[in-house]
């Protein structure tokens, strides 16, 4: 499963508390798309690129702590 959004969601149905900057990631999905197919999307831009790594470190500080 690709849809962050969804696996979010399944998260928050459980129970778990989504931090904001965590449920932010849902805007990732984007990109395994348009890295998977380029052409299909607007290029991504140097913004976009950081402000998707500030994401991903995000949850993965999150989920480090949940270890």
């Amino acid at each position: 499963m690709h849809d962050l959004a969804h696996l979010l969601s399944l998260l928050k149905e459980t129970g778990e508390v989504i931090p904001d900057s965590v449920g932010r990631a849902r805007r990732l999905t984007r990109f395994a798309i348009v890295t998977r197919y380029p052409g299909i999307d607007e290029a991504v831009t140097e913004r976009q690129y950081e402000d998707a790594v500030e994401v991903a470190e995000a949850v993965v500080r999150w989920v480090e702590g949940k270890l």
